[in-house]
């Protein structure tokens, strides 16, 4: 691991700049925000109303570095846990339903489009389901990070390990988007409820969401590019059909893109479109998968090399030693 110590040294960095980040919202002009002052709209206003509005657009930006430079202590950890790809291959598609199941909380609701950022419909909808999606893609997150790892040592071992670093990147990203699609996401709906809890008109919340949901398009795209480096190159060895993934695996990935836009288009107008608001997360579980299917066929040579080992071992020693010499 100490060959590896320039990887910690990077988290290290990021975990600080993270803490950086902290103060920059927690410690204002007014005092020092306290989780209990929540309970206190006096306490709050007074706390954050001298606050700079750079102070939090700089904890957001900052704070998206900070989560990039910390998966590098996650990707230490991957170099130990390389001995387990194939389980997380696995255990990654439960990552994905998980992603879906807090879409499905967000956007399943019959009336509510995929269309439009801000939904009116949030004021009706019960707050926990924004709590709960919340939670589900944390723990989502957690889950697609080990299988980053698992497609991260399938790419290093097929096309080298500089392209293998490259899709590294799907680590950082499935932790960014554990945090950017579902804790912001859930935080979206329940600041709108919230502003219409304390007397605001829709059209004063929705306005409060765009101001600063607006300045998480760019963090967003970067997040998004970092979670489909790996997926590309997984399908990318599917197409070359040289890596233990039959070719017509892709059919499948690209078959349910094909279905997922289809179906968007053709029920458009239906009241319960929000169940396709997980075909997203769903597609990531589509593409690994392939990377399950590699794992499979790499585990099957594994035991026809050992039993194969096995036999010439034990015909070896069918030999009489003297003839052997001979």
């Amino acid at each position: 691991m100490m060959k590896n110590s320039w990887i910690l040294i990077m988290a290290m960095i990021g975990h600080v700049l993270c803490v950086y980040c902290d103060r920059l919202i927690l410690c204002t002009p007014g005092g020092n925000f306290s989780y209990s002052d929540i309970k206190d709209n006096k306490r709050m206003e007074a706390l954050f109303a001298a606050m700079p509005e750079s102070s939090p657009l700089q904890s957001i930006v900052l704070g998206t570095l900070a989560m990039f430079m910390q998966f590098f202590g996650y990707l230490a950890l991957g170099i130990w846990i390389r001995q387990y790809s194939a389980l997380w291959a696995n255990i990654m598609i439960v990552g994905a339903v998980l992603f879906a199941a807090g879409d499905w909380l967000i956007y399943l609701y019959p009336g509510l489009t995929l269309e439009n950022d801000i939904q009116p419909l949030w004021a009706e909808m019960p707050a926990y389901r924004f709590m709960v999606s919340a939670w589900c893609g944390i723990i989502g997150g957690v889950v697609m990070m080990f299988g980053a790892f698992s497609a991260y040592t399938a790419i290093s071992n097929e096309l080298g390990k500089r392209q293998g670093m490259v899709s590294a990147l799907g680590i950082a990203g499935a932790v960014m988007a554990s945090f950017a699609h579902f804790v912001l996401g859930s935080l979206l709906p329940l600041t709108y409820k919230n502003a219409l809890a304390e007397g605001a008109s829709a059209e004063q919340a929705a306005r409060m969401c765009m101001r600063w949901t607006s300045y998480m398009t760019l963090p967003d795209l970067f997040m998004i590019l970092l979670l489909y480096l790996p997926l590309f190159m997984i399908m990318y060895m599917t197409v070359r059909g040289k890596y233990g993934i039959p070719r017509k695996t892709i059919l499948i990935n690209a078959g349910y893109a094909v279905l997922i836009a289809v179906l968007q288009f053709v029920l458009r107008n239906w009241k319960w479109i929000g169940v396709l608001g997980a075909a997203e997360s769903l597609f990531e579980g589509c593409v690994y998968f392939n990377l399950v299917i590699y794992w499979t066929q790499k585990m099957k040579e594994s035991r026809d090399d050992h039993t194969a080992g096995n036999m010439r071992i034990g015909a070896a020693g069918d030999v009489d030693p003297m003839k052997r010499m001979k």
